[in-house]
């Protein structure tokens, strides 16, 4: 599955970034955890709510869509490890200019 199609899905996950950062941190990538199973996320203790968000097909389905919509839009995706993806700066940044 492309790359691009496994960041839309897991941004349409209905969970929270800190869940989701907390996925990517003990799975390394979105693909590892499309292809995880149950038994992965209840070794990792996430909560049988957030099981069967990361579970449901209802994300899973029409990402092709999605894609083409974007796509025909002029809609880019990025991830947060991507060197597009803006960065937090330190509140006194504007004082080292």
């Amino acid at each position: 599955m492309k790359d691009k199609l496994l960041w839309i899905w897991l941004s349409k996950i209905d969970i929270s970034n800190r869940i989701k950062i907390e996925l990517l941190d003990k799975f390394k990538n979105p693909k590892n955890i499309w292809d995880a199973n149950a038994d992965d996320f209840i070794f990792y203790k996430f909560s049988d709510s957030v099981i069967d968000k990361i579970m449901d097909l209802n994300f899973r389905q029409n990402l092709d869509k999605d894609l083409d919509f974007m796509n025909k839009n002029n809609i880019s995706v990025i991830n947060c490890f991507d060197k597009k993806y803006p960065r937090k700066t330190t509140k006194n940044t504007w004082l080292s200019n």
